[in-house]
């Protein structure tokens, strides 16, 4: 059974903090093992969040429509039976900047109150994500997603002076004390093993995906570079990472980067390399600085890999795992396959996943990774 049937399937949904996200670790760890590599793992803890009552959103006027929604984490809870009121335009919620800007919207009691609040997504189906900022770390309350068909009726209405009245009802509880881990497997550098680069995936799943793509593709396009990079002789000392907790806005990665910055060993990480979402697609994303990029490009270029997949070089955003490292002016880069309609989906299962996909990825952060680590 390959790493995105077992992690998926086998273990099935693997939040950060859960008994499944622990056996992965432990699933993986044992894989970096069986490659030959030095393993280690590296546990966290941190503040989670748990639904309690899955979320809707029922509107009332100007017709009655139940829409699809899904939780955002840290959302505040409603009192049983939810809140009531009428929605208006609140501006847009930044999750992430660039990617995933989401229409605002208010839910006003008869007091003129704001109880509540809708987040439309623009491109896409309703999908738990962490709420950032806003709604998570200040200005709490109760937060429900709808997906883009919603989110476009709801706009028309307001647009046409409707007034739109909804009922939304949601309901979570912080989870203090949760852990989670980053399992750290080592290919010792030849002559500059005090130098080293990063090849990461991260391998926690969203709440009610099995995660098969997201990252479990990425998990077995890690472990396949890692195959291939334990037979060179390298300069530097490759770390292979599997970061848990990157659903939770990147916190394995956040701690990983901020305990080398605390320890002064975070200078002698040459470079970095990302995968996420590795398996659906034909159009890669190299997401990066501009200067990296450049580097990237003339890397590929210069190699047989060129045409295996349609490389788009791209600035950075704060998404995934290689973002820790460029906030601190590590090189980095994340490599991923977008869109994907299954994404933070129950139907993120294993079979959607091309095999021959991952390997394509895995030869081209194969590539840069030996360029990074030097070979001997």
């Amino acid at each position: 059974m390959d790493v995105v049937e077992y992690l998926s399937r086998e273990i099935g949904e693997r939040v950060a903090g859960s008994r499944q996200e622990k056996g992965a670790a432990e699933y993986i760890a044992a894989e970096m093992r069986n490659l030959g590599l030095s393993v280690g793992m590296q546990s966290f803890r941190f503040v989670g969040w748990k639904p309690v009552r899955l979320p809707s959103v029922q509107v009332v006027k100007p017709e009655k429509r139940k829409l699809e929604s899904a939780v955002m984490l840290f959302s505040e809870s409603t009192a049983p039976g939810g809140v009531a009121g009428r929605l208006s335009k609140a501006g847009t919620c930044h999750l992430v900047e660039g990617p995933f800007e989401w229409a605002k919207y208010s839910v006003t009691d008869q007091k003129g109150t704001a109880v509540a609040y809708v987040l439309g997504r623009p491109d896409g189906p309703a999908v738990p994500f962490p709420l950032v900022g806003m709604g998570r770390t200040w200005g709490r309350a109760p937060y429900v997603a709808i997906g883009q068909e919603d989110n476009e009726r709801i706009a028309k209405w307001l647009d046409h002076g409707e007034n739109v009245s909804v009922r939304l009802d949601v309901a979570g509880r912080l989870m203090p004390g949760l852990e989670s881990r980053n399992v750290i497997g080592t290919i010792k550098g030849n002559t500059s093993s005090e130098e080293e680069v990063v090849l990461s995936a991260h391998y926690d799943s969203a709440y009610f995906c099995p995660g098969a793509d997201d990252d479990a593709s990425g998990i077995q396009a890690t472990l396949s570079c890692a195959k291939a990079l334990e037979k060179k002789i390298l300069t530097r000392t490759v770390k292979v990472v599997a970061f848990g907790a990157e659903e939770y806005s990147m916190l394995g990665s956040q701690y990983y980067v901020e305990t080398l910055k605390e320890q002064r060993l975070l200078s002698k990480v040459k470079g970095a390399v990302h995968i996420d979402m590795a398996g659906v697609g034909r159009s890669m994303y190299a997401e990066s600085l501009p200067d990296f990029n450049k580097y990237l490009e003339k890397i590929v270029a210069n190699s047989t890999l060129k045409d295996d997949l349609n490389i788009i070089y791209s600035d950075p955003h704060p998404s995934s795992d290689h973002w820790p490292f460029l906030k601190e002016r590590v090189p980095a880069v994340m490599f991923s396959l977008w869109p994907y309609v299954h994404w933070h989906r129950p139907t993120d299962t294993h079979e959607k996943v091309e095999r021959d996909t991952i390997e394509k990825i895995s030869r081209i952060a194969d590539l840069v990774v030996t360029n990074i680590a030097k070979p001997c």
